[in-house]
């Protein structure tokens, strides 16, 4: 370790603690998304700098939401079961 702690912004650290559902459910997230905005539009998302940000933007939330949603309150029970 370092040996100092670095304080970051809550939204910067709810991004890194999410950061591994982002990373696990990112192609799922952004396949649903194609579809989504192919049959919306009728064009790919990635054709556009605008929608490709879209994407990207609702990837990274989506994520966050699986991590507040379900991974926390498993964590959580998971070291109530790993404490007893």
């Amino acid at each position: 370790m370092l040996g100092f702690a670095i304080s970051l912004p809550a939204p910067l650290l709810l991004l890194a603690e999410a950061s591994y559902v982002i990373y696990l459910t990112h192609l799922l997230l952004i396949s649903v998304a194609l579809r989504v905005f192919g049959k919306m539009t009728g064009a790919s998302p990635f054709g556009s700098f605008w929608m490709t940000s879209v994407v990207f933007v609702a990837v990274v939330a989506a994520g966050c939401l699986i991590h507040l949603w379900l991974e926390r309150p498993f964590q959580r029970q998971q070291k109530k079961w790993l404490a007893t």
